[in-house]
């Protein structure tokens, strides 16, 4: 709820903005929906979008075209080098990364911890329907997606069994955050 009361007292153009500089768009490729729920993820983005978003702040707020990853040790790189901007203060970035890093350290994410440093964020959509872990290092960036995808809210995250375990609800903190790590 932090971040609705936040966004209530500047609005939801300035960080969409923000978003958009930092490679984010919705998952067709339009403009972020600018509305009154941004905040809270109304808006439909791609892993890679995220992860790209989370590198900009490893970067000290500069942001480089994101790329995939095919396999494991051979990058999907683009034929020429990415395009790099700052698109944040330095200042900023860092300070984004200090609070984030609380979220694996002390809070939602803490089954995220890697050795060193690593900052990143949960995420648990309505009714179960997804959930996510996006986080950075000072050298990568990901982003885990975990839902069905038949449609998440007729498909929910429910009861859903993982390494011999069984999770009655899926939240970002869970099975996204220990896969992140694994990374």
């Amino acid at each position: 709820t932090y971040y609705m009361q936040l966004e209530e007292r500047v609005g939801f153009d300035g960080p969409a903005d923000i978003a958009e500089s930092m490679g984010v768009r919705r998952a067709d490729g339009s403009p972020l929906q600018r509305v009154p729920s941004f905040t809270l993820g109304t808006n439909e983005i791609t892993p890679l979008a995220m992860a790209g978003a989370m590198a900009t702040y490893a970067a000290h707020g500069r942001y480089c075209t994101a790329f995939g990853i095919v396999s494991v040790g051979r990058a999907h790189r683009p034929e020429t080098r990415p395009q790099c901007t700052q698109v944040l203060d330095r200042r900023v970035a860092d300070t984004v990364t200090r609070v984030l890093s609380g979220v694996i350290d002390k809070g939602t994410g803490s089954n995220a911890a890697v050795p060193g440093d690593a900052a990143g964020k949960t995420g648990t959509v309505q009714d179960f329907s997804a959930a996510w872990f996006v986080g950075y290092t000072p050298r990568y960036a990901a982003a885990v997606w975990m839902g069905d995808p038949r449609g998440g809210f007729g498909h929910p995250l429910v009861d859903v069994r993982v390494g011999g375990r069984t999770y009655h609800h899926v939240y970002g903190g869970d099975v996204p955050a220990q896969v992140w790590s694994d990374l």
